[in-house]
């Protein structure tokens, strides 16, 4: 498949619940609470009210335990994650992070982009308030980023996540098979350099 714009490489079961560094996390799931202010946000994102979003962002940052309080937003539904879209059922997988490796290696064909739609761009948005949470870690100091140089890489790939989830939103609106696998692709790669970024040059902390 030839796209015009910049390639992104497919990846397969690699984001693994989130980008950034987690800590090791007591609960399983997203607490309700949490659940409630991430819905908000993606709200707040898909009506275009990016200020006060990133102001929400930043106070369910300051509030959270941990990281991974969030984060267990990636797991299958039925795991205690978000899923994708509102509505049990509706996709399969349904759950944010395998859902994203298989629309990142397989697509989607015209049919299913059109019959989940809406499912699909709740998802996007629910990524790009992740990604808004993640970013505001960076100063709540539940990230355990050591200088201001892993604090830098840590904005940037929480950006390109964020900026990932915009272009996916605006690819199902627009129909464009295509510019969907694109767009997972594009967020699958900023989770996974986060990653291996962190592998390399973060030691992770032992928990609160």
């Amino acid at each position: 498949m030839k796209h015009s714009a910049t390639r992104w490489p497919a990846v397969v079961g690699v984001v693994a619940l989130s980008i950034g560094v987690l800590v090791a996390s007591r609960a399983l799931a997203v607490e309700p609470r949490v659940r409630e202010v991430l819905q908000k946000i993606a709200k707040l994102i898909e009506k275009g009210d990016e200020k006060e979003a990133r102001k929400q962002a930043e106070a369910l940052a300051r509030t959270l335990e941990e990281l991974n309080d969030v984060e267990h937003a990636y797991k299958l539904r039925g795991k205690g994650g978000l899923g994708v879209g509102r509505e049990a059922g509706k996709v399969t997988p349904d759950g944010l992070e395998l859902w994203l490796n298989a629309g990142s290696r397989d697509g989607v064909t015209p049919k299913a982009l059109e019959k989940n739609a809406r499912a699909f761009e709740e998802a996007a948005w629910m990524i790009a308030a992740l990604s808004e949470v993640n970013r505001a870690s960076a100063h709540s100091g539940k990230t355990q980023l050591k200088d201001r140089k892993r604090e830098e890489v840590w904005l940037k790939l929480s950006a390109g996540v964020g900026e990932g989830a915009r272009e996916l939103a605006a690819a199902i609106r627009a129909k464009n098979v295509d510019s969907f696998q694109m767009a997972l692709r594009k967020i699958n790669h900023n989770c996974n350099s986060c990653h291996f970024f962190i592998r390399r040059g973060v030691v992770l902390p032992k928990g609160p």
